[in-house]
């Protein structure tokens, strides 16, 4: 008897243990400098073979009879890909990409429980933050690591510190672009990508204490989005802190946005000054939301075509400018598959885990969801859609509170 109980403990914790280490490599293969110098597409075809075989063993072994598929999640499964495939502009990369994110987002939410997942992604991204912020001294000190630089996405060169990189001094996407060295973006290739993990980690703490503060990691996640001196960050963490300020917390929540005054934002809003070095993030995120928005009402019903990022030269010379960089996420979506793209994303921005909370509550997490978004183009990657695919469907147990 006392044998079978440690082999179910033993179990268990091993069982945990895998699940752990899936959140953990689907927050990696989402955009991380890992993902980008190391594993890339590759690694995510692994990634899918590694679930599928644990989804298989959990099906056959573990949980038999519990085992059920959710109809909802199949017919997204099979509704996307037609979606992207009935438009014969499809880049056959992009689109291969996607379908490995979607079966890989699909079987994650299935192997694991969003009360499950909200509590490993938050741990990670806890963890991650409080790392990030050695970036400072690093910053401050010029400190040089020795390990081999990390490469990005945008194919820029990061100093490897193991748990975040730092942008190197020769490698600034514009030769004006040097107001991104003093920022952090813990092991994302800018702060803006940074802060949606962060964000989402924080949205998870309101909903798992009842939208109750926790005071941990309220300071941890405002100091980190203060350090990465995003404005979409900062904005998006004031809209999920309006969550839990309604109805409780409301002193806390005042006095630590009353201390925002003695702040120096100049940071987070210079940007919208023409005079300003970071003038042409802004611009430039105006200018691929305005683009991806004619494109789509060029092509309303079924897009431009997925991936087809290339289309969008005749929209930039008409605008005599080039200093796009594609980072609008849901506008370039609906840009590329019409009208269908809003049925997509509705789980993302309504989801099913929402579905008890009052009309206010619902619409400052649709406006917080959906300008982190739109701010970095992360459809490319697993995240958007395991919280897709969870909105759909999978609630946490700890949600039984009723409307407000």
């Amino acid at each position: 008897m006392v044998l079978k109980k440690n082999y179910i403990m033993q179990n268990g914790c091993l069982m945990i243990s895998i699940k752990l280490f899936i959140v953990l490599c689907a927050i990696l293969i989402s955009g991380s400098l890992y993902y980008a110098t190391y594993l890339k597409n590759t690694f995510l075809i692994l990634f899918l073979i590694l679930i599928s075989f644990f989804y298989i063993f959990q099906l056959t072994t573990t949980y038999p009879k519990s085992f059920a598929f959710c109809k909802k999640k199949i017919l997204y499964l099979i509704f996307i890909p037609s979606v992207v495939f009935v438009n014969q502009n499809f880049v056959f990369t992009s689109s291969g990409v996607l379908l490995l994110c979607l079966l890989c987002s699909f079987l994650i939410t299935e192997i694991i429980s969003f009360e499950n997942f909200s509590e490993f992604f938050l741990r990670i991204i806890l963890f991650l933050c409080i790392s990030s912020w050695l970036a400072i001294p690093v910053i401050y000190f010029n400190l040089i690591s020795p390990f081999t630089d990390f490469v990005s996405i945008t194919s820029q060169k990061y100093s490897n510190f193991i748990l975040f990189g730092i942008l190197n001094n020769d490698s600034f996407m514009h030769g004006e672009l040097d107001f991104y060295y003093n920022r952090i973006s813990g092991l994302f290739w800018e702060p803006g990508a940074f802060q949606i993990f962060i964000n989402i980690a924080y949205f998870l703490s309101l909903i798992k204490n009842n939208f109750k503060f926790n005071i941990l990691y309220f300071l941890v996640f405002f100091i980190t989005i203060l350090l990465t001196q995003s404005t979409a960050g900062l904005l998006v963490f004031f809209l999920l802190s309006l969550l839990g300020s309604f109805y409780k917390n409301r002193i806390f929540v005042l006095l630590v946005f009353a201390a925002l005054f003695f702040i120096d934002f100049s940071p987070f809003f210079d940007k919208f000054y023409e005079s300003s070095n970071s003038y042409i993030s802004f611009s430039s995120r105006l200018l691929d939301n305005k683009i991806d928005f004619y494109r789509f009402l060029d092509n309303p019903l079924i897009g431009v075509g997925y991936g087809n990022y290339w289309d969008r030269l005749a929209y930039i010379e008409n605008a005599n400018n080039t200093g796009v960089t594609g980072s609008d996420g849901i506008i370039l979506l609906l840009s590329y598959l019409g009208l269908p793209a809003l049925f997509i994303i509705y789980p993302l921005l309504f989801p099913f885990y929402m579905r008890k909370q009052g009309l206010i509550y619902r619409l400052l997490f649709s406006l917080a969801f959906f300008i982190m978004f739109n701010n970095e183009n992360y459809f490319p990657y697993l995240l958007p859609w395991i919280l897709i695919f969870y909105g759909i469907s999978s609630g946490p147990n700890y949600l039984k509170y009723g409307k407000k």
